[in-house]
């Protein structure tokens, strides 16, 4: 899908979220033809099938735009750490998205708001 309008081309790309279904979008912004930024907005949830999340099916390699515009990776990872929430007194699922963050040499630019741990499983 490309969407044309100020200037800006909005190019959703399918084929480098295929493999995740409808958890992820991939989308790169470019400006007169020439990218600017890839934005990747995720949802890492389980499915029904036990350890199944399809977001982690992605290739890190194809995902991650280096040098340029870069990449910003948005959404619920569903993961609390003490890297992007301070306050997190009980750190879980942190270990996917800590490795991507280290290989590519990403920033955490959050604004520090604490993340919500979910209420459904506990006893």
């Amino acid at each position: 899908m490309v969407r044309k309008g100020s200037g800006l081309i909005n190019n959703e790309r399918t084929d480098l979220s295929k493999d995740a279904g409808d958890d992820v979008i991939v989308v790169d912004i470019k400006r007169m033809e020439v990218t600017m930024t890839r934005i990747v907005n995720s949802h890492d949830q389980k499915r029904r099938e036990p350890g199944d999340r399809p977001v982690r099916r992605l290739s890190r390699q194809k995902i991650i735009r280096q040098g340029g515009g870069g990449t910003v990776l948005a959404g619920g990872f569903n993961a609390h750490s003490q890297l992007w929430d301070p306050r997190c007194t009980e750190q879980g699922n942190v270990a996917h998205w800590a490795d991507i963050i280290d290989e590519h040499g990403l920033v955490i630019g959050n604004d520090y708001w604490r993340t919500h741990h979910s209420m459904r499983n506990k006893s």
